[in-house]
Protein backbone atom coordinates (compact mmCIF):
# COMPACT_ATOMS: atom_id res chain seq x y z
CA UNK A 1 0.00 0.00 0.00
CA UNK A 2 1.31 2.97 -0.72
CA UNK A 3 1.43 5.58 1.82
CA UNK A 4 -0.42 8.46 2.05
CA UNK A 5 1.15 12.00 2.70
CA UNK A 6 -0.29 13.78 5.48
CA UNK A 7 -0.64 17.20 5.26
CA UNK A 8 1.07 19.64 8.53
CA UNK A 9 -1.42 20.09 11.08
CA UNK A 10 -1.42 22.76 13.14
CA UNK A 11 -2.04 22.68 16.05
CA UNK A 12 -5.71 22.28 17.71
CA UNK A 13 -5.52 25.58 19.88
CA UNK A 14 -5.52 27.16 16.25
CA UNK A 15 -8.39 25.06 14.92
CA UNK A 16 -10.73 26.11 18.23
CA UNK A 17 -13.90 26.25 16.53
CA UNK A 18 -16.21 29.53 17.45
CA UNK A 19 -19.38 28.59 19.50
CA UNK A 20 -22.10 30.84 21.41
CA UNK A 21 -23.49 29.44 24.40
CA UNK A 22 -26.78 30.48 25.54
CA UNK A 23 -28.44 28.86 28.87
CA UNK A 24 -32.16 28.14 29.22
CA UNK A 25 -34.57 26.57 31.46
CA UNK A 26 -36.87 23.87 30.10
CA UNK A 27 -39.81 22.01 31.74
CA UNK A 28 -38.38 18.37 31.59
CA UNK A 29 -39.29 15.37 33.62
CA UNK A 30 -37.26 15.05 36.75
CA UNK A 31 -37.62 11.23 38.69
CA UNK A 32 -38.52 12.16 42.53
CA UNK A 33 -36.56 10.57 45.68
CA UNK A 34 -38.69 8.41 47.77
CA UNK A 35 -38.25 11.50 50.53
CA UNK A 36 -39.68 14.22 48.00
CA UNK A 37 -42.58 12.26 47.68
CA UNK A 38 -43.37 11.73 50.82
CA UNK A 39 -43.03 15.40 51.22
CA UNK A 40 -45.46 16.31 48.95
CA UNK A 41 -47.94 13.22 50.14
CA UNK A 42 -48.08 14.97 53.14
CA UNK A 43 -48.47 18.66 51.44
CA UNK A 44 -50.98 17.45 49.49
CA UNK A 45 -53.10 15.87 52.49
CA UNK A 46 -52.21 19.51 54.56
CA UNK A 47 -53.92 20.77 51.09
CA UNK A 48 -56.84 18.89 51.21
CA UNK A 49 -57.86 19.64 54.99
CA UNK A 50 -57.56 22.75 54.89
CA UNK A 51 -59.92 23.21 51.72
CA UNK A 52 -62.14 21.17 52.93
CA UNK A 53 -62.16 23.64 56.65
CA UNK A 54 -62.53 26.69 54.23
CA UNK A 55 -65.57 24.81 52.24
CA UNK A 56 -66.97 24.88 55.58
CA UNK A 57 -66.44 28.15 56.35
CA UNK A 58 -67.67 29.33 53.22
CA UNK A 59 -70.56 27.81 54.15
CA UNK A 60 -71.21 28.91 57.50
CA UNK A 61 -70.84 32.42 55.94
CA UNK A 62 -73.40 31.63 53.18
CA UNK A 63 -75.71 31.02 55.63
CA UNK A 64 -74.94 33.36 57.96
CA UNK A 65 -75.01 36.19 55.27
CA UNK A 66 -78.99 34.35 53.93
CA UNK A 67 -79.98 35.17 57.46
CA UNK A 68 -78.93 38.59 57.86
CA UNK A 69 -80.63 39.33 54.54
CA UNK A 70 -83.61 37.48 55.44
CA UNK A 71 -83.81 39.55 58.80
CA UNK A 72 -82.98 43.01 56.57
CA UNK A 73 -86.58 41.46 54.29
CA UNK A 74 -88.37 41.32 56.87
CA UNK A 75 -88.28 44.22 58.36
CA UNK A 76 -88.47 46.22 54.61
CA UNK A 77 -91.60 44.52 54.52
CA UNK A 78 -93.14 45.13 57.56
CA UNK A 79 -91.97 48.42 56.94
CA UNK A 80 -93.23 48.79 53.93
CA UNK A 81 -97.00 47.43 55.53
CA UNK A 82 -96.76 50.36 57.63
CA UNK A 83 -96.22 53.09 55.41
CA UNK A 84 -98.55 51.33 53.45
CA UNK A 85 -101.66 51.49 55.90
CA UNK A 86 -100.14 53.87 57.74
CA UNK A 87 -100.25 52.15 61.29
CA UNK A 88 -98.45 49.74 62.95
CA UNK A 89 -99.20 47.07 66.45
CA UNK A 90 -97.46 48.10 69.55
CA UNK A 91 -98.25 47.04 73.02
CA UNK A 92 -100.72 49.33 74.20
CA UNK A 93 -101.69 49.09 78.21
CA UNK A 94 -105.55 47.99 78.32
CA UNK A 95 -108.08 47.01 80.59
CA UNK A 96 -110.58 44.74 81.35
CA UNK A 97 -114.42 45.67 83.02
CA UNK A 98 -116.35 43.48 84.40
CA UNK A 99 -119.64 45.37 84.74
CA UNK A 100 -121.65 42.98 86.62
CA UNK A 101 -124.97 45.19 85.56
CA UNK A 102 -124.99 44.36 82.62
CA UNK A 103 -123.18 40.94 82.34
CA UNK A 104 -120.78 42.13 79.92
CA UNK A 105 -117.06 42.39 79.98
CA UNK A 106 -115.38 45.30 78.26
CA UNK A 107 -111.77 46.23 76.99
CA UNK A 108 -110.51 49.42 77.30
CA UNK A 109 -107.24 51.30 75.60
CA UNK A 110 -105.89 52.80 78.31
CA UNK A 111 -103.36 55.21 75.94
CA UNK A 112 -107.16 56.79 73.94
CA UNK A 113 -109.63 55.91 76.50
CA UNK A 114 -111.31 54.01 73.32
CA UNK A 115 -113.82 50.68 74.13
CA UNK A 116 -112.03 47.81 72.09
CA UNK A 117 -114.68 44.89 72.51
CA UNK A 118 -117.58 43.79 74.58
CA UNK A 119 -119.01 40.63 75.34
CA UNK A 120 -121.51 38.41 77.68
CA UNK A 121 -119.72 37.24 80.50
CA UNK A 122 -119.42 33.55 80.88
CA UNK A 123 -120.37 31.71 83.60
CA UNK A 124 -117.23 31.63 85.03
CA UNK A 125 -117.00 35.66 85.16
CA UNK A 126 -120.54 35.93 86.51
CA UNK A 127 -119.27 34.61 89.84
CA UNK A 128 -118.42 37.55 92.09
CA UNK A 129 -115.35 37.20 94.32
CA UNK A 130 -115.88 37.45 98.18
CA UNK A 131 -113.19 39.83 99.55
CA UNK A 132 -112.18 37.64 102.80
CA UNK A 133 -108.55 36.78 101.61
CA UNK A 134 -105.78 39.45 103.08
CA UNK A 135 -102.71 39.99 101.26
CA UNK A 136 -101.16 36.66 102.90
CA UNK A 137 -103.48 34.82 100.98
CA UNK A 138 -104.78 33.49 104.63
CA UNK A 139 -108.97 33.75 104.97
CA UNK A 140 -110.05 36.17 107.02
CA UNK A 141 -113.87 35.52 108.59
CA UNK A 142 -115.71 38.01 110.70
CA UNK A 143 -116.90 36.94 114.32
CA UNK A 144 -120.20 35.57 113.51
CA UNK A 145 -118.86 33.38 110.59
CA UNK A 146 -117.01 31.52 113.83
CA UNK A 147 -113.45 32.74 113.99
CA UNK A 148 -111.41 34.00 116.82
CA UNK A 149 -109.95 37.45 117.46
CA UNK A 150 -107.17 37.23 114.83
CA UNK A 151 -109.60 36.28 111.98
CA UNK A 152 -108.94 32.71 111.71
CA UNK A 153 -112.02 29.95 111.18
CA UNK A 154 -112.48 27.76 114.71
CA UNK A 155 -111.83 24.32 114.44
Amino acid sequence: MAKRKVANKKPAADKTPIVKIEPYLQNLKVILTKEQIADRADRAAQLLQDRDQKEEEQKAAAKHAKSVIETIEAELRRLSSEVRTKATYEDVNCERRFVYESKKVQEWRLDTGEMISERDMNEHEKQREFGFSDDKGEHEFPDEFGGDEDGKAAE
